[in-house]
C-alpha cells in the first residue's frame, strides 16, 4: 500500500504546459507493537516519517523502537535548551583568521558553544538544528551577533582593523528581523559596518525570494560584509554572487584536507580562488592543519587561512590576549612558532 502512494505521488502532472513531479515521504506504526492509542501511533509514525527523509525522502519506513531513545534524548536536549541561554550555559568561542603569508592576525569567526550542566559540551552539529527546528535559534542568533560585538568593541581598541565573522542561520534570517537588529548593534558598540561579516549558505542565496533580496540590501546598506561559508558543495548557478554583491568566499573544509594527496581538490580549489579573484572577492580557507597545506593554499592565490594549524576556537579572554601578544610584540600565529592554547 505505501509503495502504491509513492508511485501515485510520484506520477507526473500537467499543469499550464508544465510537467510537475513529486514525491512524498511516509512513515508507518502498527497497532498494537508500536502503541495502542492515536496518539502514540501518530507521533511514531512521524517519527518514522522523519527518519526517511533524513535518509535521502521518497520512500516508506516502518517505525523502529530503537529510534525512541534517540528521539526522547533529543527532546531532552531541546528542552535544556530553552533555558541554556538564560542559565549562562552559551558561550561565544572565536576562531582566528590569519593572512597566509606571515600568520598576521587579522580578524576571528565568532562560533556557539554549550556547555551542558550534565553532559558537557555538546557539540554544535546537534544541538543548532534543535534550535533551528525548534525556531529558538532567532534569539539565540540575536545574542550570538551582541556577545561578538561586544567584545570587537574592545579588540578594535587594540587593533583598529580587526573583524568579527558570524554565522547566520537560514531559519534565523527568514524569521527574525535580522537587518534592524544587526542596525541597533552596531549603534550600540558604535562599530562601522564594515567590521562585521555575516555568513550565510548558498541555499539561503539560492531562494532568491523579494524577501531575501530586500533583506539582504538592507544589510548592505548598513556596510556590513556578506559571505558564503561552505563554498562549493551546492549550486552550479553562481549569478547569486553578482545578484548580492558579495565579498568574501569561504571554501569548503573538505577541499582543503589533505589536498595534497588530491590533485581534483587542488584544481578545484584553484578554480574558485581564481573564479573569486576575476570578481573582486576575497577567499577564506578553513579547515588548514598544516604547514604544507598552509603553503599549498597560498601558493594557489589565497590570502587568508582559518584552521588547527594556528588556533582552535577558544574564549574571548584568550582571543584577547592573542590580540594584544600581535599588536604589542609583532607575535603573529607564524608557521613556525604557532601559539596553541
Amino acid at each position: 500500500m505505501a509503495q502504491s502512494l509513492l508511485d501515485c505521488v510520484q506520477a507526473p502532472i500537467e499543469l499550464d504546459g508544465n510537467k510537475l513531479v513529486t514525491t512524498c515521504s511516509i512513515g508507518i506504526a502498527i497497532a498494537p507493537e508500536d502503541g495502542s492509542t492515536f496518539e502514540e501511533l501518530c507521533q511514531r509514525a512521524d517519527i518514522a516519517m522523519y527518519k526517511g527523509k533524513e535518509k535521502g525522502k521518497n520512500e516508506a519506513n516502518f517505525f523502529n523502537p530503537d529510534w525512541m531513545q534517540s528521539h526522547n534524548q533529543l527532546l531532552a536536549l531541546t528542552s535544556d535548551l530553552r533555558v541554556a541561554l538564560n542559565k549562562n550555559q552559551l558561550e561565544v568561542y572565536y576562531q582566528p583568521k590569519v593572512l597566509l603569508h606571515n600568520g598576521a592576525l587579522i580578524g576571528a569567526e565568532a562560533l556557539l558553544r554549550w556547555n551542558h550542566p550534565t553532559m558537557g559540551f555538546v557539540s554544535p552539529e546537534v544541538f543548532i538544528p534543535l534550535a533551528e527546528k525548534s525556531g529558538q535559534i532567532v534569539e539565540i542568533g540575536k545574542w550570538v551577533i551582541e556577545q561578538a560585538c561586544e567584545n570587537l568593541l574592545q579588540w578594535r581598541k587594540i587593533n583598529a582593523s580587526f573583524t568579527i565573522a558570524v554565522n547566520v542561520s537560514s531559519i534565523q534570517f527568514k524569521r527574525g528581523d535580522l537587518s534592524e537588529h544587526v542596525k541597533n548593534i552596531l549603534k550600540k558598540y558604535h562599530l562601522p559596518g564594515q567590521s562585521l561579516e555575516l555568513e550565510f549558505t548558498e541555499s539561503l542565496l539560492m531562494d532568491n525570494t523579494l524577501e531575501v533580496a530586500s533583506e539582504l540590501q538592507s544589510i548592505k546598506k548598513l556596510n556590513v560584509s556578506l559571505a558564503i561559508d561552505d563554498f562549493g558543495t551546492g549550486y552550479s548557478n553562481l549569478g547569486y554572487l553578482q545578484n548580492f554583491e558579495i565579498q568574501t568566499l569561504k571554501m569548503d573544509r573538505s577541499f582543503i584536507h589533505n589536498i595534497y594527496e588530491n590533485k581534483k581538490n587542488i584544481a578545484i580549489v584553484e578554480a574558485i580562488i581564481q573564479m573569486a579573484h576575476s570578481l573582486e572577492m576575497l577567499v577564506v580557507a578553513e579547515g588548514i592543519e598544516d604547514e604544507k597545506t598552509a603553503k599549498i593554499i597560498e601558493k594557489l592565490g589565497c590570502t587568508i587561512g582559518q584552521g588547527y594549524f594556528w588556533q582552535k576556537p577558544v574564549p574571548a579572554d584568550t582571543l584577547n590576549s592573542l590580540i594584544q601578544l600581535n599588536k604589542v610584540n609583532g607575535q603573529n600565529l607564524t608557521f613556525k612558532e604557532p601559539i596553541r592554547v
